[in-house]
């Protein structure tokens, strides 16, 4: 009697084998996808046949020597096409700028390294003291950075000098965001840019 229980038994261990064996297709479909290596704060971007150059790069701004400052974004790498936008708020929180949304790279194309970037323009008349840039990625919060607008000259500006030559990254990496001011809570940061 114990073997016909044994030759009951062995096509039901084989099923239930088999049953937790799931045979599916592999896909190897990519998604898009835009990997931030860096954002930097500089005073200008100067464009070159095969990059960018950034001038004077820091966290410290003037007045009375900076035309603009500009948030540059640094992906590596960058496949697919993807939007960017900024917001750039004052030292109470306030939006004065609000950037039109960029479209970066391009459908079915890998970028080994993409760069992107928002100037805000310095006028006489804009509040000294520590402002703050939001940068989105496909409509979504990717992080803020902190400058301080100054009417400072010379020396007392901290700045580090042109930090992106063609080839040759030797950007100075600050704060992506400042202990106590949390960039989702800034005014607008939870509507999508258009």
């Amino acid at each position: 009697m114990a073997c016909p229980v044994r030759i009951f038994l062995i096509p039901i261990l084989c099923a239930s084998a088999a049953s937790c064996v799931r045979l599916a297709p592999q896909t190897t479909a990519e998604l898009p996808a835009a990997v931030l290596d860096r954002s930097v704060l500089c005073a200008d971007v100067i464009r070159t046949d095969d990059w960018a150059d950034l001038a004077l790069v820091g966290t410290a701004f003037s007045k009375s020597r900076d035309a603009s400052v500009c948030s540059v974004l640094v992906f590596k790498p960058l496949s697919g096409r993807h939007r960017l936008a900024w917001k750039w708020y004052d030292p109470s929180g306030r939006i004065v700028r609000e950037s039109d949304a960029v479209e970066a790279g391009e459908e079915g194309i890998e970028y080994d390294r993409y760069i992107a970037w928002d100037r805000l323009p310095v006028t006489a008349d804009m509040t000294v003291g520590r402002w703050t840039v939001a940068y989105f990625i496909d409509d979504e919060l990717a992080g803020s950075r902190e400058f301080d607008l100054t009417n400072e000259t010379g020396a007392e500006v901290s700045l580090t000098g042109n930090g992106y030559k063609s080839k040759k990254p030797e950007l100075e990496s600050g704060r992506e965001s400042a202990p106590g001011r949390d960039p989702k809570s800034l005014p607008g940061a939870d509507q999508r840019s258009t």
